[in-house]
């Protein structure tokens, strides 16, 4: 019972830049800001708990305060099961995760300033690179992150085969 196939392209970057502007319309989430930002967070996840072990949340607010993007930076546990340690942050290299832009705000630069507020907060964090993946159909995704200088580290190709069984294979 095969239930998804998957080809996912890892990409990588430090954390390191030599000038970053204040975005104010970035912020940090805390737990109170959860109930405002739950219509982009992905459902049956407890983000309370993400927060309190260290993961941020990075997100942006429009001119009016409006949640309208945001991206996980995971600095401890939360990795996906199916993609394996690819997903997994280590002592030197953050993973980011479920980037979102409400569809209604979609492209007026939100998600590459989220991106970058994000390497940001992975830097901030102590982590000198962060690792993001991408399937292989998201092209806009792709070229977002080859134009904030990410550089493609690997890639892997599996098959799901139940809620927890995930048959991979690393790509050159």
């Amino acid at each position: 019972m095969v239930l998804g196939r998957y080809h996912i392209t890892a990409y990588e970057r430090s954390t390191a830049m030599d000038f970053v502007r204040k975005d104010k319309a970035m912020r940090i989430a805390s737990i109170d800001d959860l109930p405002g930002l739950a219509s982009l967070l992905a459902p049956g996840t407890d983000h309370a708990d993400r927060l309190r072990k260290g993961n941020v949340c990075v997100w942006a607010a429009a001119p009016d305060g409006t949640a309208v993007g945001l991206q996980w930076v995971n600095v401890t546990g939360h990795p996906d099961r199916h993609f394996g340690d690819l997903s997994k942050p280590d002592e030197t290299t953050a993973y980011l995760n479920q980037i979102v832009v409400d569809a209604g705000y979609r492209v007026r630069g939100y998600a590459p300033r989220v991106m970058l507020a994000s390497v940001v907060a992975a830097g901030d964090a102590g982590f000198p690179r962060v690792r993001g993946l991408v399937a292989r159909g998201n092209e806009t995704m792709h070229a977002l992150l080859q134009g904030l200088d990410f550089e493609r580290t690997g890639a892997q190709q599996g098959v799901r085969l139940g809620s927890s069984i995930t048959l991979r294979r690393a790509l050159a």
